[in-house]
């Protein structure tokens, strides 16, 4: 059923979100920490291929729909197909990894250039509670202007010692969403109910 002259309707008022970064950095444990969800550490599985999930972000009208990407090699490829500028990009570093921090954030950046141009990034360095991710932040800002900030968090943690580090991550997500714009479709009443 399409839109009639004169009937009513209302937005879909959605915004996208994806997260991306390499396997087991802890993006799906993020987005259960965003929902209030207890994580713990090692009872995350790995993502396979996409996980779509809503979140209504608080204090607006606006649902982020959150796409989180698994790390897998062989889905890199994929990227191209779902990668957009329209959206807000979170990029999970694992603070764990053996590879040099800035090297693994300028390779997830160069995805987020070539299919999201200059959408904003934002950069969390996850697992901060075990090892701090160590960034030339000034170095990655000038290559890469579309940095919002950096966020050595711990998702295990964000409750005891991360506390304030996740109540800033969040409100920046919110403003950062919020700065995306929604996605105007338009539905008449009885389109919404289905």
């Amino acid at each position: 059923a399409s839109l009639r002259s004169g009937e009513s309707k209302r937005p879909l008022n959605l915004v996208r979100g994806i997260f991306i970064g390499p396997g087991d950095a802890g993006k799906t444990s993020l987005i259960k920490a965003l929902h209030g969800e207890e994580v713990v550490q090692g009872k995350v599985k790995m993502t396979p291929g996409i996980a779509i999930r809503e979140w209504p972000v608080p204090g607006t009208a606006i649902k982020a729909r959150f796409w989180d990407f698994g790390g897998q090699v062989m889905s890199h490829s994929t990227h191209q197909f779902f990668l957009r500028e329209r959206c807000l990009y979170i990029l999970v570093l694992d603070a764990r990894a053996e590879f040099n921090a800035n090297d693994q954030a300028e390779y997830w950046l160069e995805h987020v250039k070539a299919f999201g141009k200059e959408a904003s990034v934002m950069l969390v360095g996850n697992k901060s509670d075990l090892t701090e991710v160590n960034l030339n932040m000034n170095a990655l800002k000038e290559k890469y202007p579309n940095i919002v900030d950096f966020y050595p968090l711990s998702c295990t943690s964000k409750k005891q010692k991360f506390k304030n580090r996740f109540a800033t991550f969040r409100t920046d997500l919110i403003d950062q969403l919020q700065a995306v714009g929604t996605h105007q479709i338009f539905f008449s009443g009885n389109q919404f109910k289905m």
